[in-house]
């Protein structure tokens, strides 16, 4: 088992759910964060889950589209 924060959860979710399309950075902040005007935080969000998945061995590939945000897809 891996153990997810809650916003990481809900960017996986959301990615998966969208594949293989990507998902523009706005969709993937919460409401909260999307209040804010610094949306890095998803691009930690990102590279914790990332980090994460590659500790497990997980078979999930998250590359950034430049212009758009994020795509998900299985290896």
């Amino acid at each position: 088992a891996i153990t997810l924060t809650g916003a990481e959860r809900r960017v996986l979710r959301i990615l998966l759910a969208a594949s293989p399309e990507p998902v523009a950075r706005e969709k993937l902040l919460s409401e909260k964060e999307g209040d804010q005007t610094n949306s890095r935080y998803i691009d930690v969000d990102i590279s914790r889950l990332k980090r994460k998945l590659a500790q497990h061995g997980e078979r999930v590939l998250i590359r950034s589209v430049w212009g758009v945000g994020y795509v998900c897809s299985a290896r």
